[in-house]
């Protein structure tokens, strides 16, 4: 697929799994995705090497619209490089097992998740994410890696200290949970540190 996202792919309401990978993708994800309810697996990827130099580059922001997907199982935007926050309406989404957000220029904080009971991986790497990892977090007893390292950009990157909830989760459960080491991050835990 080149191009924008057709509006018309929005009206296969009884879709199962949407994957848009692509070098050549560009536009906007429409607020329409919200009609496809059906969506039990949603995977937006970019090849990262060729956005800009292609003419490749998704704009706009990740749809609130997205949290009416309450079949979504998957959801994957990764190398899409959207801007703007982390809609909190993913929380909506109970059923999902796999969040990955990574390699976007998403801002803000990380929403409290405390709905999503049965997630296994949330990705929210290589944004430009600031403040603290909510607590909220450490009630996901399902989750198995917690990806948070590489914030970049000015002002970006995670404050404060892993919370006792996901402490808890390393020490009991033995979730992973990577973090960058040179942030002005504590996990005092055993998180994995990588650079």
């Amino acid at each position: 697929l080149t191009g924008t996202i057709p509006s018309s792919i929005y009206n296969l309401t009884n879709l199962l799994s949407l994957t848009l990978s692509s070098d050549f993708l560009s536009g906007t994800i429409g607020t329409e995705i919200g009609n496809m309810r059906s969506l039990t697996s949603l995977d937006i990827a970019i090849n990262a090497a060729n956005v800009d130099a292609l003419g490749a580059n998704l704009v706009g922001t990740l749809p609130t619209e997205i949290g009416r997907l309450i079949y979504l199982e998957r959801l994957m935007i990764m190398g899409a490089f959207l801007p703007g926050t982390i809609p909190v309406e993913l929380n909506n989404l109970t059923s999902l097992i796999v969040l990955s957000l990574g390699y976007n220029f998403f801002t803000g904080t990380i929403p409290p998740l405390a709905s999503l009971h049965q997630l296994n991986l949330a990705v929210f790497a290589y944004n430009q994410l600031t403040g603290g990892v909510p607590s909220e977090l450490g009630s996901l007893v399902s989750l198995q890696d917690l990806m948070l390292q590489g914030q970049f950009g000015e002002s970006a990157g995670l404050t404060g200290s892993l919370p006792p909830s996901l402490c808890d989760l390393i020490q009991n459960q033995g979730t992973n949970i990577y973090v960058t080491c040179l942030e002005d991050f504590i996990c005092d835990c055993g998180c994995i540190c990588s650079l």
